[in-house]
């Protein structure tokens, strides 16, 4: 469940969205949105109707505080309901599609024990870590004047010897990271797919972008007119004939398309 805080935090959130035009670029939809989905435990289409009445309200509270969110919503014309799921798509989208970073997990070491006959143990010096395809081990030696560290895997392969444990270890997970790593090859994202719903076309999306214009100026931009130049805008190919497109990336995320699973 959201804390206190984040509730609080995403509040803030809406009512910076509320107050603000249309031509945010992405990484500000990012950000404010990552505040929004902090407070939502599953993103769902519930959701962008709660966040959207939630961006709404946010800007009337600053002028009525008489009613609350529902009273607010049942008087709010289908039109500007509209807009307000635009932005609430918009920020839930681009929330959802930060990258996620991956690492190799850390080998999880186990001390091996010796039973001292009398039913208790002690530590040996020795490691021991298993892994799905091996089992790394790091045993304790001595040298001439010195204890040492080897550290083998399981096929018995001598990977090294060193003056501490730690160190030790850490070669181990060195190696560990280069097995799995050298399994894995880039693979190019499969481009997102949409449709038009109305019209049934279908079009693979290119990338964002923004406008640029000396003159172009959109009176119906919510929450006042303003201008064109810089606006984020989306750039997409028809599957059709290979034409490409380009409109304001809140129309992509407004309802009118919709985006198709697979390749």
């Amino acid at each position: 469940m959201p804390t206190n805080e984040q509730i609080e935090a995403a509040i803030a959130a809406l009512a910076e969205l509320a107050n603000v035009q249309m031509n945010l670029s992405l990484a500000e939809w990012g950000r404010i949105s990552n505040t929004i989905l902090a407070a939502l435990p599953s993103p769902s289409s519930s959701d962008v109707e709660a966040v959207a009445k939630g961006i709404g309200f946010a800007g009337r509270m600053e002028h009525d505080v008489s009613e609350d969110a529902d009273d607010f919503w049942s008087h709010t014309v289908e039109d500007n309901r509209a807009r307000y799921r635009c932005m609430a798509r918009a920020a839930l989208s681009a929330g959802n599609a930060e990258p996620v970073a991956w690492a190799v997990k850390p080998l999880i070491w186990s001390d091996i024990e010796t039973d001292r006959g009398d039913g208790s143990h002690e530590p040996t010096g020795d490691y021991e870590a298993e892994t799905p395809f091996t089992v790394y081990s790091v045993n304790m030696g001595f040298a001439s004047d010195s204890y040492i560290w080897d550290v083998y895997t399981g096929e018995a392969d001598h990977i090294g010897c060193y003056d501490d444990p730690e160190t030790a270890k850490a070669a181990a997970q060195q190696d560990y990271d280069r097995r799995i790593r050298s399994a894995l090859e880039p693979v190019k994202a499969s481009p997102e797919r949409v449709q038009h719903k109305k019209r049934g076309s279908t079009y693979e999306v290119i990338g964002t972008g923004k406008m640029q214009t000396g003159w172009w100026v959109e009176p119906n931009i919510y929450p006042r007119p303003g201008p064109v130049d810089m606006r984020e805008v989306v750039i997409y190919r028809s599957e059709e004939d290979g034409s490409m497109w380009v409109r304001p990336v809140e129309e992509l995320n407004d309802g009118r398309f919709e985006v198709l699973e697979g390749v």
